[in-house]
C-alpha cells in the first residue's frame, strides 16, 4: 500500500508546483516596427484563484488591472477585455522561460517571458526612449499600440 501512496503523492507535489512557477514577475520586449515596448506582468495566486497586473514601464504604466488570469498545468492566459489584449503562453521548464504571443486588435506579436530581477524592477536598458501610448478616458485606462 505504501508503494501506491508514494508515487500518487510524489505526482500531485510535480502537478502543484508546475503551475505555481508561473506566480511572480515576469517581463519582456514587445518589438514592433520601429519600437520596442517592455512588458510586465505580475502573477499571484491566492487559493486557487489567479491574478495578475501588467506595468508598461517605456510609457509610465504601471499596477494596470487585468481582468482575468487562468493558469493550467504548463498554460497561462492573461486577458483584459477593457484594454482588448490577451496573452497565451507556456511555461517551459527547461528555460526558467514563458513562450507565448501577445494579441491585441489585429496584431498577435510573438512575446518571451522571462523572471524580473530580485529588485522587482524591469530589465530596461538604457537609451530605449520612452514613449506614451496610453490612452486614459474616465477611470479607464487603454493600450494602443501604433505603427512607426
Amino acid at each position: 500500500m505504501k508503494k501506491i501512496i508514494i508515487p500518487i503523492i510524489l505526482g500531485l507535489i510535480s502537478f502543484s508546483t508546475k503551475a505555481q512557477q508561473l506566480t511572480g514577475n515576469w517581463q519582456g520586449i514587445l518589438s514592433l516596427p520601429g519600437l520596442n515596448l517592455h512588458i510586465v506582468f505580475h502573477v499571484k495566486k491566492e487559493g486557487d484563484k489567479y491574478s495578475s497586473t501588467m506595468d508598461s514601464p517605456d510609457q509610465n504604466a504601471t499596477g494596470i488591472a487585468i481582468e482575468s488570469t487562468i493558469v493550467t498545468d504548463k498554460n497561462i492566459t492573461i486577458e483584459s477585455a477593457a484594454l482588448g489584449i490577451k496573452y497565451d503562453g507556456v511555461f517551459k521548464t527547461d528555460s526558467n522561460k514563458i513562450v507565448g504571443t501577445f494579441h491585441q486588435g489585429t496584431y498577435n506579436i510573438p512575446l518571451v517571458l522571462i523572471p524580473v530581477l530580485q529588485t522587482g524592477k524591469a530589465n530596461i536598458p538604457p537609451g530605449i526612449p520612452h514613449v506614451s501610448l496610453l490612452a486614459v478616458q474616465g477611470d479607464k485606462k487603454k493600450m494602443s499600440i501604433l505603427d512607426r
